[in-house]
């Protein structure tokens, strides 16, 4: 059974402050926790934090999953909306929030 994989789209603060509620959300499910990762573009897929392994984003698209999630743990605005919308146009990954953010806007 191919199940979907989840990320954090960022090993800094913000991203390692979201990783405990999305494992949190996930162990409720029937999805082993291994599905739930952080994306780095930095990463060469080696690391790991907080006992999570830390892919690149090519490396997570490469793995076999029935969907793609990604929470984008980036707190400055302008760069969390390029990879929100890179992961919306790329179509490959499901981004949360689902929308980009407005230049000047703390949404």
């Amino acid at each position: 059974m191919q199940y979907p994989i989840y990320a954090v789209y960022s090993t800094g603060g913000c991203g390692r402050g979201i990783m405990p509620l999305a494992r949190a959300m996930l162990s409720k499910t029937d999805i082993p926790p291994d599905r739930l990762v952080f994306v780095d573009d930095s990463s060469s897929g080696t690391a790991t934090v907080n006992g999570h392994a830390v892919l690149n984003y090519d490396s997570f698209l490469k793995e076999p999953a029935k969907n793609r999630y990604v929470a984008v743990g980036i707190a400055g605005g302008q760069v969390r909306a390029k990879l929100v919308d890179r992961c919306a146009r790329e179509g490959e990954a499901t981004p949360h929030p689902r929308r980009s953010t407005q230049q000047g806007s703390s949404r």
